[in-house]
């Protein structure tokens, strides 16, 4: 019995070993699976590790390069745009760190408080401009390096499951390459009109396209029109829900042109939401096709004195706004594509002015609130208050604003493009195509944040200067401040 309880106890025993062992075997290979699996990942980290340094040196050597050059070349500004770009992708470079005045101190690169990062290019006009037709020959090759290294490695890391670091390899990308239809949709862009824009942006302009084509085109008006029947002449009249237009025009294209104001009329209450007292009650606009319509309707249809009418003659039109807004138009002949953006230029002026009783706008602020609506309703700028100085037809109109964004930022890298402080000091005369894409964009940032520009239109309203408005509203202290929040900006969204 002793023997047999020692044999049954031993045999317990070993039962009890084995069941164990066979417990032990489960963890042993799943821990054998993790190992490998970890192992798999740390092999892939090292390969991405790898690729992204070898693709982050290539470009931003290049960058270096180019760097210095601007900064032996007169093109400081560049330089420095090119010493920070390339920081996006060699963080702890000396040479980028020392080119933009840091200094390494107990391990870390800081920059002295007194020091003043360069961003003006020096030199007269002909020597930067020969600089900076090299430097853009320069910067090619800096894009063709990032389309080479970083466009195959952001693919590799999405195909590995690396998304958020794929993700911000595609916005890289498009800091080299905005068009990049590939870089665009990987950081959730969406395409309307054949272009790629932020997906606010997007509905917001796939919402004016379908305004300006399905919107209130009107109906036809018999009567004989107020305004212009002393010229004695048979003008087409057509009227929407909140403007009359009349004039040397075909009733389609009346119906166009109504479209497009009604559509400055919607986009533009929604943006800036109005009390409804405010709001105009309706719109006159006349079409002319010559100089010599242009001043009869002065002459006869106008309560201006001769002086004012000699004055006019030569000008692009006219506007009124008593006893209630009337505005005229005239081209050299039938140019049905410019009577339209002109018809949606000037009611974004006029309703601007006649709902919240500013009287003269800043240039820049007219000038830019214009071009944002032409820019998002037909991507054209063919109408600017420059041309209605002399009804001159200027080799610079836009008949696309497709290359604006790209413009501007090309421009901003090169620290060629007019600085906010100059635009916002402009008079009407010197916004220039360059000073109009500036306040278009600056319009189009403010224009992102509604209750921003809201606020800021409202202390305009109220008497306050742009300039002191903008400082209050978007709470920077000065000039420097307001454009660092608008670069920031731009090269998010353009």
């Amino acid at each position: 019995m002793e023997s047999n309880h020692v044999d049954m106890t031993w045999r317990d025993s070993a039962n009890r070993v084995a069941f164990a062992a066979r417990r032990a075997c489960l963890p042993l290979v799943l821990l054998w699976s993790i190992g490998s699996l970890a192992g798999a990942e740390d092999a892939q980290e090292s390969e991405y590790q790898k690729r992204w340094k070898a693709g982050a040196n290539a470009v931003a050597r290049l960058q270096r390069f180019a760097a210095r050059w601007c900064a032996d070349n007169g093109l400081e500004g560049a330089a420095t745009n090119e010493w920070e770009e390339s920081l996006l992708l060699e963080p702890d470079n000396e040479d980028a760190r020392k080119g933009l005045g840091f200094v390494r101190k107990k391990g870390e690169w800081v920059r002295p408080e007194d020091y003043s990062v360069e961003r003006e290019n020096r030199g007269e006009p002909k020597q930067i401009g020969d600089a900076l037709d090299t430097y853009r020959k320069k910067r090619t090759g800096i894009v063709s390096a990032a389309e080479r290294d970083l466009v195959p490695l952001a693919r590799w890391a999405a195909e590995k499951g690396f998304k958020e670091r794929s993700k911000r390899l595609w916005t890289l990308v498009r800091l080299f390459d905005p068009g990049n239809a590939d870089a665009c949709e990987a950081i959730g862009w969406k395409e309307t009109g054949g272009r790629w824009y932020p997906e606010a942006e997007a509905a917001s302009r796939k919402m004016a396209r379908d305004l300006l084509e399905n919107g209130d085109g009107g109906k036809a008006v018999k009567e004989a029109s107020e305004v212009t029947a002393p010229m004695d002449a048979k003008f087409e009249r057509r009227r929407s829900g909140h403007f009359t237009f009349e004039g040397r025009a075909t009733q389609d294209q009346l119906a166009n042109w109504l479209r497009g104001s009604e559509a400055v009329r919607t986009l533009m209450f929604d943006l800036l939401a109005p009390d409804e007292q405010k709001r105009p009650a309706g719109v006159t606009g006349v079409f002319l096709t010559s100089n010599g319509e242009h001043v009869k309707f002065l002459e006869k249809c106008t309560p201006m004195s001769e002086d004012e009418r000699t004055t006019y003659a030569t000008l692009g039109g006219w506007t009124t706004f008593t006893p209630s807004i009337v505005f005229e138009l005239w081209t050299k002949g039938e140019f049905p594509e410019y009577h339209r953006e002109a018809a949606i230029h000037i009611t974004a002026h006029m309703l601007f002015q006649g709902t919240w009783g500013i009287a003269k706008p800043a240039p820049w602020l007219s000038e830019g609130f214009a071009l944002w609506f032409t820019d998002r309703l037909t991507g054209s700028a063919l109408a600017r208050c420059t041309d209605l100085m002399g009804n001159k037809m200027g080799e610079d109109r836009s008949p696309s604003t497709a290359t604006w964004r790209s413009r501007l930022r090309s421009r901003m890298r090169e620290a060629s493009a007019p600085t906010l402080r100059a635009v916002f000091r402009a008079h009407a005369d010197d916004l220039d195509m360059d000073k109009n894409i500036v306040s278009w964009s600056f319009v189009s940032f403010l224009a992102s944040q509604p209750e921003v520009f809201r606020k800021f239109v409202q202390r305009v309203a109220e008497g306050e200067e742009e300039i002191d408005a903008l400082f209050e509203t978007l709470d920077a202290k000065d000039y420097d401040a307001i454009q660092a929040k608008w670069e920031v900006w731009v090269r998010d969204n353009s």
